[in-house]
């Protein structure tokens, strides 16, 4: 496991000995080593009598991966290309291991107890996805995780196109009644589609 993790923090191409080698033509090992990690994590399991891998778990095969493609990638269109390996994944090491090392990476060795809450502290934080719905009106930036509510979107669209304001008081609700009847009209087929019971709607004058 070092091994893998030298293996994935090499910064430098002129390191020409030990696990802090770059993954070229010229350090075929690296890459072995690499490829065998992939191997040997993949029959990593929470259980005994099945696999099941937690999302920690495939993010060490995921990651790993990346990097071996990227260098393939690289590779084949220059022979003389070399990979700084702690270049691409920096972020996600440091990560991992301020988390399991703690008090400002001064617990150099942690017991199997606080590595297990730990990792259970990083998935809590890191993979557990949030609602996408709330009480308030949706902001105009894009969710680059959760998916947007694309009836929400919808919404927003048609009253964007045809310049309705929301307003938060009732008393300053829509004048016209006879408007909001027209845009349910028009745009029947959308909310139909989205299951948005027409009939049901109510109108303040």
């Amino acid at each position: 496991m070092n091994s893998v993790i030298d293996a994935c923090n090499s910064y430098s191409f002129n390191v020409t000995f030990g696990g802090k080698r770059s993954l070229s033509r010229k350090n075929p090992d690296i890459e072995d080593l690499l490829l065998n990690f992939v191997q040997w994590c993949s029959g990593w399991s929470k259980f005994l009598d099945r696999i099941y891998q937690v999302p920690c778990f495939k993010g060490f095969i995921i990651t790993t991966q990346a990097i071996l493609a990227v260098y393939k990638e690289l590779a084949s269109k220059s022979e003389e290309f070399e990979l700084a390996t702690g270049l691409c994944n920096q972020d996600s090491v440091e990560h991992l291991f301020s988390k399991l090392r703690q008090r400002g990476g001064f617990n150099p060795n942690p017991t199997a107890r606080m590595v297990q809450l730990s990792i259970r502290h990083i998935l809590s934080t890191g993979y557990i996805q949030t609602s996408d719905k709330g009480n308030v009106q949706c902001s105009e930036s894009e969710a680059l995780i959760n998916k947007p509510n694309q009836v929400i979107k919808t919404v927003e669209n048609c009253m964007r196109a045809n310049n309705v304001v929301a307003v938060d008081d009732v008393e300053d609700d829509v004048d016209d009644p006879d408007l909001v009847t027209e845009l349910l009209d028009i745009h029947s087929d959308i909310l139909e589609e989205y299951d948005v019971d027409i009939n049901n709607v109510s109108i303040f004058q």
